[in-house]
């Protein structure tokens, strides 16, 4: 498992293979790809090529060839439009403040030269099971998760968030593919989360089964994908 997936973890690969699926089929060598809220690694761990993050603070502890840091904000970027072919932000728009929200979309939209590819949870049943969630690993471990209390404080952007923001952008065509079943989701953060050792080591020899399981997106899906391609 450590030298076929060195650095993965199966709650996070779910997250990202999708968009490096359909990446590896389009992406040229010289394409130019920005992650938004990537923090020090982002996409790099699935997807080894050389990338730009941008996020407000990055662990320079951790060493990263792949990534050229960033800091700034994802509603005021520092870049030129157009600057990038690829635009790719995962996780990240539900830990900001939705009123801000709409300009992130914007921004990403702005320096994007061919796509966008935008993956956040959504919509009430999502919302619901993040607090869930929260008050389950609060029972384990005596603390809050940050990255779910966030997703609880915030709550969640609604299904027709981006496609009104889309409507907008008309030299944007739009598509929406569901992101990690909703039950899925939910038992591998329960393991994860659990602190049992048997659970914790199903939770890690589970990455041997990831290309069936990165195909279990059946409604409900806990996060959706939004591809905004720009037309020709």
């Amino acid at each position: 498992i450590d030298d076929s997936f060195n650095g993965w973890d199966i709650s996070i690969a779910l997250r990202y293979l999708p968009i490096v699926d359909a990446l590896k089929k389009i992406v040229k060598p010289s394409d130019k790809i920005l992650e938004v809220g990537s923090e020090i690694s982002g996409i790099t761990t699935y997807y080894p090529r050389a990338i730009t993050g941008l996020d407000q603070g990055f662990d320079y502890t951790r060493q990263n060839k792949y990534l050229r840091p960033v800091v700034g904000s994802a509603v005021a970027m520092p870049f030129k439009d157009k600057s990038f072919d690829y635009v790719i932000s995962v996780d990240c728009l539900e830990h900001i403040p939705p009123k801000l929200r709409s300009k992130a979309v914007e921004e990403m939209l702005r320096v994007a030269k061919k796509s966008v590819y935008l993956t956040f949870p959504v919509g009430e049943l999502s919302e619901h099971t993040d607090k869930m969630l929260d008050q389950y690993f609060y029972a384990h471990s005596g603390s809050h998760f940050t990255y779910l209390t966030e997703h609880v404080d915030n709550g969640l952007p609604s299904f027709n968030f981006v496609p009104k923001i889309a409507s907008k952008h008309k030299e944007f065509s739009l598509k929406i593919v569901g992101n990690t079943s909703l039950w899925l989701w939910v038992v591998l953060l329960k393991m994860g989360f659990s602190n049992v050792a048997w659970q914790t080591s199903i939770y890690r020899r589970l990455l041997l089964l990831l290309p069936l399981i990165k195909r279990l997106n059946f409604t409900p899906c806990y996060r959706q994908l939004y591809i905004l391609e720009r037309l020709k």
